[in-house]
């Protein structure tokens, strides 16, 4: 009797647990804004996996939502309309608001469970807007010396830690902690960013190259790593980061060695390190992540290589899934295999197939017009084009806009020539979800025969490469 008892409340544990792990909210908005509530969130940071909910609202403006979480915190953002706010949830919440639309942020009112938390997060609307802008506040002060920065950086630390402080006899201590801690590996991130911002403000260039005298405020980034925070982006950002960091830092450049040895250094360098210093979540989230990348970026036959030796020493992963889908779109953009084929129908209305290319260079590339990085390609893809005007060569351009008044805008501005192709749904659009996409710009060479040409296609801004590679190809 007492064995089924034990088994009966063992069983009950996991029920509750599996329940448990989703928060539940529900509310109620006058003067509505729109017809649905949304709600967005982030489900991992391996590959920035964005979850979005929608409830429509009834007749009297409620809705109700079941959100899976398993993270002890998770952030979420709640639009309406054109307006939004944020809030922390946890897993067994039993959230409810209430607003008006006309008052958003000020008449927003939590009650429930995780109310404590909610309106904590409404206040800090109301005084400081979105916590995921708190890295844009430290902008003004990049052009500073390193001590008047670190001064002004810390300056805003103080400030998210002064706010919780009235509260926090209210508040779970984990969440305090959690607080505390989120913002100060943001203000580390931050800090480590210090050197390349402040020269490219300072100097005005992207081509740097630094010295390890450049990284001294590194000296000020400690190694502080901590399992219980392996959900938190801005913790991970900075376990993602501080080694690479760290090894710049003491390391000064050999010229005389090339490019991709100086890496495979430094990579050898960081893996050993990691394995020295980090707690056993953190160390694992960190080979998935690097692994993650290097599906991406590296040769077929390195990651294949890789991806053994990590299931190898990982025979149970959280993120075993995403990287063995991540390993199936790699082997299908391996050299030499058939393009990965969609039909569209381009911006000019023409209705048409990838493969409808064949016999011409294709030059592939994925994009958006919020995306910075991306609009500073734009220059050196002209270039390209030029060079490329009476060859052989087209160039497609895919964006994961979700707005298309923004992405014919952007074409329209910055005189974007090519075929062009948007298809609603951002990252989790048909042709991006088919190449797996999970950063832009990303670029892929397509030879005459419809196949990929390479599984590392260079950037317009590595012109010479480029140029070189679709020269090879169309010869």
């Amino acid at each position: 009797m007492r064995l089924l008892l034990c088994v009966f409340v063992a069983l009950l544990f996991s029920v509750n647990s599996l329940l448990a792990a989703e928060a539940k909210l529900s509310g109620k908005i006058t003067n509505k804004l729109a017809d649905e509530v949304t709600v967005q969130y982030f489900t991992n940071y391996i590959n920035y996996d964005q979850k979005i909910l929608t409830a429509k609202l009834t007749t009297d403006g409620s809705f109700s939502l079941s959100i899976p979480v398993s993270a002890p915190f998770t952030l979420i953002t709640i639009e309406n309309g054109d307006q939004a706010t944020e809030t922390y949830i946890q897993p067994g919440d039993d959230l409810k608001f209430t607003l008006d639309g006309k008052n958003f942020d000020s008449t927003l009112i939590y009650t429930g469970k995780g109310a404590e938390i909610g309106n904590l997060m409404a206040k800090h609307m109301l005084s400081q807007s979105f916590s995921r802008m708190f890295s844009n506040k430290a902008e003004p002060f990049f052009a500073k010396n390193e001590e008047e920065f670190v001064k002004e950086i810390n300056k805003l630390l103080q400030v998210e830690l002064d706010f919780i402080e009235p509260y926090k006899s209210k508040l779970p201590k984990k969440f305090v902690d959690y607080w505390k801690a989120r913002y100060q590996y943001d203000i580390y991130t931050i800090m480590m960013q210090y050197t390349f911002m402040h020269q490219m403000v300072v100097i005005g260039s992207s081509t740097l190259k630094m010295k390890p005298e450049d990284y001294n405020i590194m000296m000020r980034v400690p190694f502080e790593f901590n399992d219980e925070y392996v959900s938190m982006p801005n913790y991970l950002s900075y376990a993602e980061d501080v080694l690479s960091y760290k090894y710049d830092a003491k390391t000064k450049p050999d010229t005389t060695i090339p490019y991709e040895k100086a890496y495979e250094i430094k990579m050898e360098y960081i893996r050993n390190e990691a394995k020295k210093i980090m707690p056993p979540k953190t160390l694992q989230y960190f080979y998935a992540k690097n692994l993650n990348n290097n599906i991406k970026h590296k040769p077929l036959s390195l990651v294949e290589k890789e991806y053994a030796e990590y299931k190898a020493l990982y025979k149970q992963s959280p993120y075993d899934a995403l990287l063995s889908d991540a390993m199936v779109i790699k082997r299908k953009k391996a050299k030499g295999a058939p393009v990965i084929d969609f039909e569209f129908t381009s911006l000019d209305g023409k209705k048409m197939k990838l493969t409808d290319l064949k016999g011409k260079v294709v030059y592939l590339d994925f994009w958006a017009s919020w995306c910075g990085p991306c609009i500073m390609e734009i220059p050196p893809t002209k270039k390209v084009k030029e060079r490329f005007k009476d060859k052989d060569v087209v160039f497609v351009n895919v964006s994961i806009d979700d707005d298309s008044t923004s992405w014919k805008k952007a074409i329209e501005k910055y005189k974007i020539s090519g075929i062009h192709i948007c298809e609603p749904g951002g990252w989790k659009a048909r042709i991006a979800a088919m190449y797996g996409i999970g950063s832009v710009p990303t670029y892929y060479l397509i030879d005459k025969n419809g196949k990929f040409a390479s599984e590392d296609t260079p950037r317009p801004s590595e012109t010479d490469k480029l140029i070189a590679e679709i020269e090879a190809l169309l010869n």
